[in-house]
């Protein structure tokens, strides 16, 4: 540490500042050899303070004693002369022996510094200068132009093949009012906002090549119930594209592939570094065997790279004058096609969706027992009608307090007594059958509306459900919001629930609970047996499927079906 004992103060340097006289300060005969780092908070804790008077010191007792802080030898008028050197110290920053071995590696290889940024090729070299000299604010948005490979760009008229693609998209919203509906609000927004504006009739009709329609279509999510719509600027014609005309740009984000390969974020700092301080006209041509570089990159066995004096005194026409220097090849400038160290553009369209999972949805995911899913719904229903009811009668014993003669604290220790008393006599410690059907029929209510949104949304309307969805042939119907088949049994004397079996999907986690359940309740019986006892109340889509996959997971059944183990016998006596 740059300090020394003639930095401490002393109890003599307190003498001419007689708002420090009761410091004491004792002399200790030792060096500085411990420096108290903030993780020692409690020692460095103030316990009293002297404040300065006339900006000079101040002083502090700590547990360890009085530490002085301040212009202690000098004061804000005329510095006095002393023999040790005042010592002002702004910050103490620890660092770790990796972080001065990274500090010092980045010293001597600055062209291997390992926070630098990945080094560019010329097309993304180029593309930032696109980018940059065309960058402009328009209306509070930044605009840029296009970042075409080259500038006189040639491209034949797509509009033949974008009308066929048209004519499918205009089938489809056709056959869906409702998708077309959302797709006309898109495209009419984008309009309005000035995303997109209406070509000229004169602009469209050139023929220079300037011209190039991109295609768009709508996907629809039907988890969302939302419609987004994608335009195509990898479509291909005549074996191009727009993607193929503009330069991708250099990828600015960290990568696991480019950590991993990082021995790549060297050979190109290399090549970046070399760019940067020459131009390719300084360059000269060096045959392969010439060039001790090839040496390293394409490897030599141990006796040939012995023998090969050019790696340790570079190519032996350097020792020549320089007109007697190889001369570069009419075709070294220019790289093949097929060269694997050329970036290539490579369009590539991806759709992710990311579903968002409510707290409703994970806490029906959370449970995998039918019984356990209905009773803990059963509970959360029950607490809820407790709380509206506890709030509604607070409500009414308010309100006829308030019309009494009592004061203020007295209503309101008749309320709280009040409500002590009815939130004992509401308290239940059993839930009923009647509780359990409810939450059962909230649970199906909520994955109904999930699962079947566009059904649920025409059947609300007095609509028919779709021919293209999945329970079309059920001719559902809605009863008290819930989904169920329709059917001609309705006139029938079996039970109402029978007639009319509840609906759910395969794919739906409820379905595998509730089947799981009607297994056990059967006793582990087959297939035939569990789907009997499930049509009593529910129509599980594609229900022989979903059961066979849950017999192939039951243990008891595999245990139970087991082929018994056979002994081998023995040999035959002679």
């Amino acid at each position: 540490m740059p300090v020394h004992k003639g930095n401490i103060p002393r109890q003599s340097d307190l003498q001419r500042w007689p708002h420090l006289k009761h410091v004491n300060l004792p002399e200790i005969e030792a060096g500085i050899e411990l420096l108290i780092g903030t993780n020692v908070s409690k020692a460095l804790e103030p316990l009293q303070v002297i404040r300065s008077v006339n900006n000079g010191p101040y002083a502090i007792r700590t547990m360890l004693g009085w530490t002085v802080n301040g212009p202690l030898k000098g004061d804000s008028g005329d510095a006095m002369d002393c023999e040790q050197p005042e010592l002002q110290v702004n910050r103490v920053s620890v660092v770790c022996l990796d972080e001065l071995w990274q500090q010092q590696f980045k010293a001597d290889f600055p062209e291997c510094s390992m926070d630098e940024q990945i080094g560019m090729s010329r097309d993304d070299q180029k593309f930032m200068e696109l980018v940059t000299n065309s960058a402009k604010q328009v209306n509070g948005h930044y605009q840029i132009n296009l970042p075409l490979r080259k500038r006189d760009v040639s491209m034949q008229n797509n509009k033949k093949i974008i009308e066929q693609r048209a004519l499918h998209l205009n089938k489809r919203l056709q056959k869906d009012s409702s998708f077309h509906a959302d797709y006309m609000a898109i495209m009419n927004d984008l309009v309005a906002k000035g995303y997109a504006e209406r070509v000229p009739e004169e602009d469209v009709e050139h023929s220079d090549g300037k011209v190039w329609y991109i295609p768009h279509h709508g996907i629809y999510h039907p988890t969302k119930g939302k419609t987004r719509v994608v335009f195509d600027c990898g479509a291909r014609f005549q074996g191009t594209s727009l993607n193929a005309q503009l330069l991708q740009g250099p990828d600015l984000t960290s990568s696991l592939i480019g950590v991993v390969t990082r021995f790549r974020v060297f050979v190109a700092n290399r090549v970046s570094e070399i760019r940067k301080a020459s131009h390719p006209s300084q360059w000269r041509y060096v045959e392969t065997a010439s060039n001790p570089a090839d040496v390293a990159s394409r490897g030599v066995k141990v006796d040939t790279f012995l023998k090969n004096a050019t790696w340790v005194s570079g190519p032996h026409f350097l020792l020549q004058p320089e007109s007697e220097w190889p001369v570069s090849p009419d075709d070294a400038l220019q790289l093949p096609s097929d060269d694997p160290e050329v970036k290539k553009a490579v369009a590539v369209n991806a759709v992710q969706v990311r579903e968002e999972v409510d707290a409703v949805t994970r806490m029906i995911h959370y449970f995998d027992s039918w019984t356990h899913l209905r009773k803990s719904v059963a509970w959360i229903l029950r607490f809820k009608t407790w709380l509206l009811s506890v709030c509604q009668k607070r409500r009414q014993l308010s309100m006829a307090l308030a019309q009494s003669d009592l004061d203020t604290d007295q209503q309101r220790r008749s309320l709280e007594k009040d409500m002590e008393t009815f939130k004992r006599k509401t308290v239940s410690s059993c839930l009923s059958v009647g509780e359990l059907e409810k939450a059962e029929l909230e649970i199906i209510k909520l994955r109904q509306r999930k699962r079947f949104p566009e059904e649920f949304s025409r059947l609300k309307k007095g609509k028919s459900v779709k021919g293209h969805s999945h329970i079309y042939t059920l001719c559902p119907l809605m009863e008290d919001g819930v989904l169920r088949v329709g059917g001609r049994l309705s006139r029938s004397s079996m039970p109402a629930e029978t007639k009319h079996p509840i609906i759910l999907a395969k794919d739906l986690h409820i379905s595998a609970s509730l089947l799981r359940h009607i297994h056990q309740e059967v006793g582990h019986g087959g297939r035939n047996h569990m789907l009997s006892k499930l049509r009593e109340r529910y129509w599980i889509t594609g229900a022989s499927t979903a059961i066979r996959r849950v017999l192939s997971k039951c243990i008891i059944c595999r245990q139970l079906n087991a082929q018994p183990v056979s002994q081998q016998m023995a040999d035959l006596p002679l």
